[in-house]
């Protein structure tokens, strides 16, 4: 018909989105995201694109399974010409004895890669390719214990010209190419010269951050290249003759020459140094040797370190050319006077005004006796902040009964008015209606403003509530930091309600550990940027009013992304309340957490992507069901005695594929079951077996759960580390 009205074409269809639609810059970050072992070698497999960019990687993680040594270190490198960084790290299945020769066997395929900047392996056998082989280095850790046989016997090293007695010696002027090589790589052999520090960075000048554990250091002075370009340098489990050897090394001309001629610093661009000192006496000699031979240190770190009486005159006055920034130390004795810990802090922000941080941890205060030099010195000096100093972090956990008081809390924040970090062991009323007036300046103050405004994070640690002699009352004085992001209360008498409802608009970390107390049900608390929360300690005694305080802080958390609720009594406790269907069964040794948290979860708190729950028992099953309403979950770990029931195949059908399935950003997946039922009975002792059918027992189990557990590694290639075990093994 003329007439007729022709109809408009229907709309063209949205065409899908591909993964092959993004650039190749993308893709490359992507794989660079992937592990060798799961991923980077089927790339190629997939199209002409994939295998051309699967060349071009820059980072490369390889697990030393079988495969990889059959197939072979250097023949993988070769498909990666533009390899930046690689990382090899021993298998996460089967025995560790085995895992460990694999690492090695690995570790000796490598010859070097042209383009490798950064090395990470815990075996020191990568050390001879990365050496001889990666002209472009930069970035060397070997984190691990030593492999091969041990050190051999080598010549003098000042007999130039003779070979040792073994023939491991140095080669003669005359001896060909051929036997150089060999020489070269009989040297590699010994484990002394793999973990070689002073060596290996005459070797590789270009290097600028090493890590190596149990180093060594011995060189002849007048080889040692001058030209060295380290940044950053972490020794671990220091020897007494290797710490001398360090000082030697630093120190211009060597320790032991009077020689004034050769002023050259030994590493004249170091920046960072952390040492671990295993528990040996630091000679203080160290410190004049580190101001010479690391003129531009800022930062330092002493570990596991026993110090001599005059340790902080000798770092004052050893290292007052440099211009430190960051002091720490970890598990060390420290000497001061009785003074306590505020004379000591005040006697290193005097000896270095341009320190920022100041750490101490799980250190031991020692007080100097009034007769010594080193308390005169003390006792001649400033000794104390005058409020002009701008340190900014500092930390003191102590042990022993060596914490800061309430006075010495107040010091600190009047002093160092630009403090950010606080992180401090305190008495058990610091944060009740005793403690708070003591420390904290009242908001309407003047002082106020001048003091706590740029406090951004605050940890304390409370003393034993058996320190108190009355019951604990909340201060009514109000607790404003304007600043503050990151709250961690630790062992606190009573809920510090006032403390969390007058800070929550720039709250993002809230964690609660051991708090006997709870929040009160009438109190609401709103936290519109709160994105991580940490409940820890929680025990029987308090297990209902621990829950109904998380519960109360989710109610008005949208933006939550990680939760962590941890149990105290993990086992051989039993319980004592029994009035519902969420409370223990008679006997249980473990609490119980309600189904109904996690339902509610999925509804205030729609973007977690962390959920770990640890030490509960979990009654149903079906409890993670909801879990699937959350897209970008990237950790579950539900763990613990008897934390899941016996795992069923309708359970696995049911619940843990569909749950699994379409969570593909899932990276750590930790499942403990109270047994499986493809795994026969009970594996606990009956009265009078003997150990070896039981252990025979135990070990058949535990292949039972390696053998699920890699089922699922298979069928969910996307997590990269899925444990699945039964409670009996963990407490075996």
């Amino acid at each position: 018909m003329l007439g007729a009205v022709v109809p408009p074409p229907p709309p063209p269809r949205p065409r899908k989105v591909h993964i092959n639609d993004l650039p190749n810059e993308t893709l490359l970050h992507v794989f660079s995201s992937l592990t060798f072992n799961k991923q980077v070698a089927r790339l190629a497999l997939v199209c002409s694109r994939w295998a051309r960019l699967s060349r071009d990687v820059e980072t490369l993680s390889i697990e030393c399974t079988e495969s990889v040594v059959r197939t072979g270190l250097h023949t993988i490198l070769l498909r990666h010409p533009r390899l930046k960084r690689l990382e090899i790290v021993a298998a996460r299945t089967g025995s560790t004895a085995i895992a460990r020769e694999r690492l090695a066997l690995v570790a000796r395929q490598f010859v070097g890669h042209p383009t490798l900047r950064i090395i990470v392996c815990p075996s020191d056998w990568i050390v001879p390719g990365a050496v001889d082989g990666c002209p472009c280095l930069e970035e060397l850790v070997v984190a691990g214990v030593g492999d091969g046989d041990e050190v051999p016997v080598f010549a003098d090293e000042d007999d130039e010209g003779e070979d040792g007695e073994d023939g491991v010696g140095i080669a003669d002027a005359e001896s060909g190419n051929a036997t150089a090589a060999s020489t070269h790589r009989e040297l590699w052999k010994a484990p002394g010269l793999r973990r070689n520090l002073s060596w290996i960075l005459n070797s590789v000048p270009s290097l600028t951050r090493v890590r190596i554990d149990d180093p060594h250091l011995w060189i002849r002075k007048k080889d040692m290249v001058t030209t060295l370009s380290l940044r950053e340098l972490s020794l671990t489990s220091l020897s007494p003759s290797a710490i001398l050897s360090l000082v030697d090394l630093l120190s211009p001309g060597g320790s032991r020459s009077d020689s004034d001629t050769d002023r050259t610093p030994a590493l004249p661009h170091l920046r960072t140094m952390s040492l671990e000192i295993d528990y040996a006496f630091l000679p203080l000699a160290m410190f004049p040797a580190l101001a010479r031979g690391c003129p531009a240190l800022t930062s330092l770190t002493l570990s596991t370190l026993e110090a001599p009486p005059g340790l902080v005159d000798a770092m004052a006055e050893g290292l007052k050319g440099l211009a430190l920034t960051y002091l720490e130390f970890d598990k060390c004795s420290v000497w001061g006077p009785k003074e306590g810990w505020v004379s000591l802090v005040g006697r290193l922000c005097d000896a270095f005004p341009t320190l920022k941080t100041l750490r101490f941890g799980n250190c031991l205060y020692r007080v100097l006796p009034a007769a010594t030099a080193h308390r005169r010195d003390w006792d001649a000096g400033d000794g104390n902040g005058n409020g002009s100093h701008g340190l900014e972090h500092i930390k003191i956990v102590p042990l022993c009964d060596t914490k800061l008081t309430t006075e010495d809390l107040a010091s600190i924040v009047r002093d160092y008015p630009s403090l950010k970090t606080i992180s401090v062991s305190a008495p058990a009323h610091t944060c009740t209606s005793v403690g708070i007036p003591v420390w904290l300046p009242p908001t309407t103050s003047a002082s106020f403003n001048a003091t706590l405004s740029n406090l951004r994070e605050l940890t304390i640690r409370s003393g034993s509530i058996r320190e108190l002699s009355a019951e604990p009352e909340e201060s009514s004085q109000p607790i404003k930091l304007p600043s503050l992001t990151h709250l961690n209360l630790i062992n606190c008498p009573l809920f510090p309600t006032l403390l969390v409802s007058c800070n929550p608009s720039h709250l993002t970390s809230l964690k609660l550990s051991y708090l006997p107390a709870h929040l009160p049900p009438t109190v609401t608390i709103p936290f519109p940027c709160l994105r991580t929360l940490v409940v820890r300690g929680v025990s029987h005694l308090g297990h209902k009013i621990c829950i109904g305080t998380v519960t109360s802080l989710l109610q008005h958390a949208p933006r939550l992304t990680s939760l962590t609720v941890e149990a105290f009594h993990h086992h051989h406790r039993r319980s004592h309340s029994h009035d519902n269907d969420d409370d223990d069964d008679e006997g249980s040794s473990t609490l119980s957490f309600p189904s109904h948290v996690i339902h509610d979860l999925t509804v205030s708190c729609p973007d977690l992507v962390h959920l770990v729950i640890a030490g509960f028992r979990v009654r149903s099953l079906a409890s993670l069901t909801p879990v699937a309403s959350w897209p970008r979950l990237e950790t579950l770990h539900m763990v613990g005695t008897k934390c899941l029931p016996v795992l069923t195949s309708e359970w696995e059908d049911e619940v843990l594929v569909p749950v699994l399935t379409n969570r593909r950003f899932l990276r750590s997946v930790r499942l403990q079951f109270e047994g499986i039922a493809a795994g026969g009975g009970s594996i606990e002792p009956t009265k009078g077996e003997d150990v070896l059918p039981y252990l025979a027992r135990v070990e058949r189990d535990r292949s039972t759960c390696e053998a699920y557990a890699m089922k699922l590694r298979k069928r969910f290639w996307w997590i990269e580390e899925l444990v699945v075990a039964r409670s009996s093994l963990m407490e075996t």
